[in-house]
């Protein structure tokens, strides 16, 4: 370096360079705190992470206001992440807004000035994190966004399910283990999406889309747990208003610790795992489907009673018929009896009137006598048809009366049905088997048919469901 006749100091570009390093390192001779928000995050194979440090920006069209490049060297990595997982914020990720503890360098070679960064001030992040939240929280609540969903009304047995989570996920498998444990007979249709980082809310959102068009009963949102940095994605406005305004009741199974997210603020249902979230399900399910196997069973028997009352009613009235038919044949016979009495008694007075009226008139009425003869006997005969007539009468009524009480009474024997080939299968419980899903292999079967009971059992089930 050297100067002009003016005084004006004069260098060359390295020379300028290292006087440029030297007044820095002058200056920012100790670490200082930046503040600012992730951008361009690169982890190297070495172990290196390198990012932009950016003014936010006021809007998502708008250039930064300024940026710093920052190099975290794998040296100091291990000191960076031990305070992240403390303070359970999780790793650093782009759009995190972080306060960072940093060397100022100056690399003279590429004339470039970099923040080395040694630390972090993870409450910095998560302060941040909970005042975006609580803001985007006042904000929807006050739009009455957490009763979108209650206009909806939760289905009774929802066996057609939507899931949304990540691919291959615990919380995936812990779901669906609880649906499956229940032997219920679910239908499960799976969108998965990313759950963490800057691309997972529009994921999120789209699932949740799909899985409306395909008419799914509810939807079931689940993570596992995590840091508040992974779980941000459940804060953000985006996930929020699609669970919200959803056309189908959305329940959430979200893993966290602590806090509830803004997604359970607005869902019609939250619970704090997925595994907690699939025993909702399969209690709700499964009491339905109890108090449809009580009803049942309170139908099986009143049916029992009433057929038993019937033929109890039946057999009595077949008894009374019974005994009012002998009755009835009784009196006729005594009346019949009574009438061919007294048509006897007036043939024989008839006879006698005629013989007297004969032998006194014998010699002068020999001719007429034998006419009034002869009219006697045919009053007789007709007596007597009239005797044999009333005695047929009678009877015609009451056996048919008879003998229909008999017909009606073989009609409603519970005992045709069975010989019609009906039968009455019940499980190893005593139950009576409605579906096959009730069942499982090696079950033991018992049916009652016309002439006996069987006994049996299961060597497989097969049901048949619609996919759509």
């Amino acid at each position: 370096m050297d100067t002009d006749a003016v005084g004006t100091r004069r260098y060359t570009v390295a020379e300028f360079a290292a006087e440029l390093g030297r007044q820095l390192r002058t200056v920012f001779a100790d670490d200082i705190y930046v503040e600012g928000e992730v951008s361009g995050l690169n982890r190297s194979a070495r172990g290196h992470v390198y990012f932009d440090l950016i003014e936010p920006k006021a809007s998502p069209d708008h250039p930064p206001a300024a940026q710093l490049p920052v190099a975290l060297w794998s040296s100091n990595k291990v000191t960076v992440n031990k305070a992240l997982r403390r303070a359970k914020v999780g790793r650093i990720e782009d759009g995190m807004r972080v306060r960072v503890r940093a060397a100022v360098d100056f690399y003279e070679a590429g004339g470039r000035l970099q923040l080395r960064m040694t630390g972090i001030d993870p409450t910095y992040t998560l302060a941040h994190l909970t005042l975006e939240r609580d803001e985007l929280r006042r904000r929807l609540l006050a739009e009455g966004l957490d009763q979108r969903q209650q206009v909806h009304s939760f289905p009774d047995a929802p066996l057609r399910i939507g899931l949304v989570t990540g691919e291959g996920s615990a919380a995936e498998a812990d779901f669906m283990v609880g649906l499956e444990q229940s032997g219920l007979a679910w239908t499960v249709l799976v969108a998965h999406s990313l759950v963490q980082g800057p691309q997972a809310a529009e994921q999120i959102v789209a699932a949740i889309r799909r899985l409306e068009r395909r008419r799914v009963e509810l939807i079931a949102v689940v993570r596992g747990g995590g840091s508040r940095v992974d779980l941000a994605v459940f804060d953000s406005e985006l996930v929020a208003r699609a669970i919200a305004e959803a056309r189908v009741p959305v329940i959430t199974g979200i893993g966290h610790e602590v806090d509830a997210s803004i997604a359970d603020d607005v869902a019609h249902r939250s619970y704090k795992t997925p595994t907690a979230c699939a025993s909702s399900l399969v209690e709700a399910v499964a009491e339905v489907h109890g108090r449809a196997e009580r009803s049942w069973s309170t139908i099986v028997a009143a049916s029992e009673v009433r057929l038993t009352d019937a033929e109890s009613e039946l057999r009595a009235a077949a008894q009374r018929c019974g005994r009012d038919t002998r009755a009835m044949a009784d009196r006729h016979d005594e009346r019949l009896r009574a009438q061919a009495a007294r048509a006897q008694r007036e043939g024989v007075r008839a006879t006698a009137r005629a013989s007297t009226v004969l032998r006194g008139r014998q010699a002068s009425l020999g001719a007429a006598a034998a006419t009034r003869l002869h009219e006697g006997e045919l009053s007789t005969i007709r007596a007597t048809g009239r005797v044999r007539r009333l005695a047929d009468r009678p009877f015609g009524p009451a056996e048919n009366q008879l003998e229909t009480a008999a017909i009606r009474l073989a009609a409603l024997d519970p005992r045709r049905a069975l010989a019609r080939g009906w039968s009455i299968t019940s499980g190893p419980d005593g139950a009576v088997v409605r579906a096959a899903s009730q069942l499982s292999p090696g079950d033991e079967l018992h049916t009652l048919v016309a002439d006996g009971r069987i006994s049996s059992r299961v060597e497989g089930v097969t049901t048949s469901e619609t996919e759509p």
